[in-house]
């Protein structure tokens, strides 16, 4: 697949609108959001689909939409009418390669930041295998707190939809921003949401007006297919409630939006004081659609490109809707208490405690199995918490095997209590706590 994973470690050509027109950013009425100084158009800028020159990025103001006609994309109004054209998407003169891990800018060395020390990009990710076209996706999270350091970091935090073709590679992204970004530089330690857009990995990223949030807050960013003519498909993304409705971004008659992913992406980070020293985040019930109420088979898979800290992606649950994948900013913090543990006919039952970070969640394994013909049964109860596949305190595997697990409370305590049963001695159940 030709996905936006590449931004951070391919040379590319970059694509720009041929009218060459870019628009401001505009202050959010209802929550101010100063657009500070603004940098030179030729200046490196970080968006969610890597290093741009700041004349790259284009903002959409609330009340303009996008629509493909040919290879030429437009701002259309409410109306439905072209008011301009943002020209044909082909490719530059110029060239940018990898650094480290980000792409700069050979002619224009005064708007690149330093090198950061750690890796820069796209940094970890759950991925999908392609779907029927998606129709509607939904995840929810809660902002982080605020990074310990202010290195003029940049850090998002999104789920997106790509269409993974190489011609266009259309990919769409209700985003989370902490930091300097081409919409809103130099406005210190605050956090942000806003929808992206690009029509392929070297395009011009556009851009809706940045709705400023603080930590705690809770998120739930959605990518929803707004109609559909033949082969082509309009989508809406945008988070949910009034306060963010001048951050939609919807785009007209692009090809379908087939591959979710949800993603942390960093640069500038020059320690582990730049990422929020949360843990993780949880990216949470999850809804993804390929039809109204169809919900499809999801079996999330983990890609750890940067690791230079611990950053990792833990997958939770595969369920739909209600899946659960976690982002974790630095190493997973130990637990106390867990390991391996089996149990026999002659000795069929033990318990312990897991102890560890409230919040840090912890695997469990659970395999009951031996003769054919017979019946062999483990079950597990827990006092503190509950199980993320059942939300209930007690799991159980027959004949067979069974992965679930559970997120430590507050107090950072689990009890657990486990019970094995065989109709044939001679085998053994056995537990995994991770």
């Amino acid at each position: 697949m030709n996905n936006f994973r590449t931004i951070a470690f391919a040379t590319v050509l970059l694509m720009v609108a041929g009218s060459g027109c870019v628009k401001s950013i505009d202050s959010h009425s209802a929550t101010t959001v100063s657009p500070g100084t603004t940098a030179a158009s030729s200046s490196v800028v970080y968006t969610p689909f890597g290093p741009r020159r700041a004349s790259d990025v284009i903002h959409l103001e609330a009340g303009y939409h996008l629509r493909w006609d040919g290879d030429h994309l437009l701002k259309v109004d409410r109306s439905g009418n072209a008011v301009l054209d943002l020209g044909r998407q082909e490719p530059l003169s110029y060239l940018r390669k990898t650094e480290r891990g980000v792409r700069m800018i050979d002619e224009d060395k005064e708007g690149a930041p330093p090198v950061p020390t750690l890796g820069s990009g796209w940094i970890t990710d759950g991925s999908l295998p392609q779907q029927s076209p998606v129709t509607y996706f939904a995840t929810t999270w809660i902002v982080p707190t605020t990074p310990p350091a202010n290195d003029g970091q940049t850090l998002y935090l999104f789920n997106g939809l790509e269409d993974g073709l190489a011609s266009t590679n259309h990919i769409f992204q209700p985003v989370l921003q902490f930091g300097p970004g081409p919409d809103i530089r130099n406005t210190g330690n605050n956090w942000y949401v806003d929808n992206w857009y690009a029509s392929c990995s070297t395009c011009p990223a556009i851009v809706g007006t940045p709705v400023q949030v603080t930590s705690t807050t809770s998120l739930t960013g959605v990518i929803q297919q707004t109609g559909q003519s033949g082969g082509s498909y309009s989508y809406s993304a945008s988070f949910t409630g009034a306060a963010y409705d001048d951050a939609t971004l919807a785009v007209d008659n692009v090809s379908p939006l087939t591959y979710p992913f949800e993603t942390m992406e960093a640069y500038n980070m020059q320690d582990a004081n730049d990422y929020p020293a949360d843990d993780y985040v949880r990216m949470s019930n999850i809804n993804i659609q390929t039809g109204t109420g169809v919900y499809p088979a999801t079996y999330w898979s983990a890609n750890d490109i940067v690791t230079d800290i611990g950053q990792q992606t833990i997958i939770v649950s595969d369920k739909d809707p209600g899946g659960d994948v976690d982002l974790y900013f630095h190493s997973m913090p130990a637990i106390t208490g867990g390991g391996t543990f089996t149990y026999t006919t002659g000795s069929p039952s033990g318990g312990g405690t897991v102890t560890g970070s409230a919040g840090r969640y912890v695997s469990v394994g659970m395999w009951a199995s031996g003769k054919p013909g017979q019946t062999y049964s483990l079950r597990v109860s827990l006092t503190g918490s509950y199980f993320v596949s059942n939300n209930t305190g007690f799991q159980a595997v027959t004949d067979g095997s069974l992965s679930d697990g559970f997120y430590l409370p507050a107090s950072g305590t689990v009890t657990w209590q486990a019970n094995y049963s065989a109709s044939m001695s001679g085998f053994t159940g056995r537990l995994t706590l991770q």
